[in-house]
């Protein structure tokens, strides 16, 4: 599917200054999960408008979205109760099969852009297939575009850029299945191979200390100076102090 601007029913009127970027970032609730499992996904849109000023449109920042979120991997997965943004437009939204999970697209109208970076995007429970075997993994990604209001333009940034449009940066996030007991365990004793074994020892402090050191986004637990449990893109001290006080807590 081609997920240009007419997606949204717009076109991208100017190019953009070097420091003007979008992305898109995909987080999970837990990174390690048994097969049969749901997991809350969330699409967010990561930018700069880089001091853009208002313009036609309102004023500068996260505008919409149109695109399908994919799966991949040796486990496959259902989604269920996409949600959009409140403060989008509502668009459509659809729960599909196979690789495209779930397929949307939302605009802003004569709203002007949101200023939150990241703006969450849309957010839906994925449930593993029930048959998965552990060590099986599901990446979520997403193919599609996200638009900025930058000055008097709407400008596209695509995974697939036409003409007049900017390339956008994908992260996803890849969810490991296992027989965790806690999302503290995330590797076998004595190993590093990142699959859960239903106890929490040295092992996983040392397999996580690993992902910490090296800001895998496996490591995102948590949103930065909370203890939510949502990953937020980013990898900080809070995802580690998060995951100090699971790892402390042990199994249940």
């Amino acid at each position: 599917m081609n997920f240009k601007a007419a997606s949204l029913g717009i076109a991208s009127l100017a190019g953009v200054a070097a420091a003007q970027t979008a992305a898109v970032n995909v987080s999970a609730s837990s990174t390690s999960v048994a097969a049969g499992d749901t997991v809350s996904i969330t699409v967010s849109a990561d930018f700069d408008t880089a001091g853009a000023p208002a313009g036609v449109f309102g004023a500068a920042g996260f505008y919409g979205f149109g695109g399908d979120i994919e799966s991949s991997g040796t486990a496959t997965g259902l989604a269920a109760s996409p949600v959009l943004n409140a403060s989008l437009t509502s668009g459509p939204t659809t729960d599909l099969t196979g690789s495209a999970l779930v397929r949307a697209a939302a605009g802003r109208g004569l709203a002007g852009g949101l200023a939150a970076d990241p703006s969450t995007m849309i957010t839906f429970d994925l449930t593993v297939d029930p048959a998965a075997q552990s060590g099986d993994t599901i990446t979520i990604d997403y193919a599609g575009a996200v638009v900025l209001v930058l000055g008097d333009a709407l400008t596209t940034f695509s995974t697939s850029p036409g003409t007049n449009q900017q390339s956008l940066t994908v992260n996803p996030i890849t969810i490991t299945i296992g027989g965790g007991c806690s999302p503290a365990d995330v590797t076998t004793d004595g190993t590093g191979n990142g699959v859960p074994d239903g106890a929490v020892t040295l092992s996983d402090f040392s397999f996580y200390l690993s992902l910490w050191s090296a800001s895998d986004s496996a490591a995102d637990l948590t949103t930065d100076g909370t203890s939510n449990g949502l990953p937020d893109g980013a990898v900080t001290l809070s995802d580690f102090s998060f995951y100090l006080s699971l790892w402390s807590a042990g199994c249940p």
